[in-house]
């Protein structure tokens, strides 16, 4: 018998992406997370890369172009810079709606062991308590979606 496949970043990456399509589409009201619109498959582009870190709108395009992960955001067409910087602008409520989301659920993705595929020590013991130091409060996660979408502004104006 085979043992399970082991996780990878990009397996991680993949459900991280697949939870990102899915807040965005259901804050959204729409019925099809694997169909998103180009408008709204920007949102969602925005959304996971301000979660991870990334800011500039012409870097976040120049990944979904070429990541495998963000294949399904190019289904009508792949978001540009002017595309993110545009949804920034013209839809910050649903951008805001979707990052709180996604930062309250991403701080509780496990990290998990590429041998064992259980949960790493380093994490439960460090990364967790640390997130939790972080985030004691809605309003917590609140201020730091207002602070990563202000950042996000900034580094396009640089």
């Amino acid at each position: 018998m085979n043992p399970p496949p082991k996780p990878d970043g990009a397996s991680q990456k993949r459900v991280i992406v697949s939870n990102t399509s899915d807040a965005v589409a259901a804050q959204a009201g729409l019925p099809d997370a694997t169909d998103l619109p180009l408008h709204k498959a920007s949102v969602a582009a925005a959304v996971y890369h301000y979660t991870v870190g990334v800011y500039r709108s012409s870097e976040i395009a120049g990944r979904v172009k070429i990541d495998p992960a963000f294949a399904a955001w190019r289904k009508h067409g792949s978001p540009t810079a002017e595309d993110i910087v545009r949804v920034r602008d013209e839809q910050p409520d649903l951008l805001r709606r979707c990052l709180i989301e996604s930062l309250g659920w991403s701080w509780n993705v496990p990290l998990r062991s590429q041998v064992t595929g259980e949960a790493t020590i380093d994490y439960t013991e460090k990364v967790i308590a640390g997130r939790q130091e972080q985030f004691k409060s809605q309003a917590e996660v609140e201020a730091e979606a207002d602070k990563r979408i202000a950042a996000a502004a900034a580094a396009d104006l640089n």
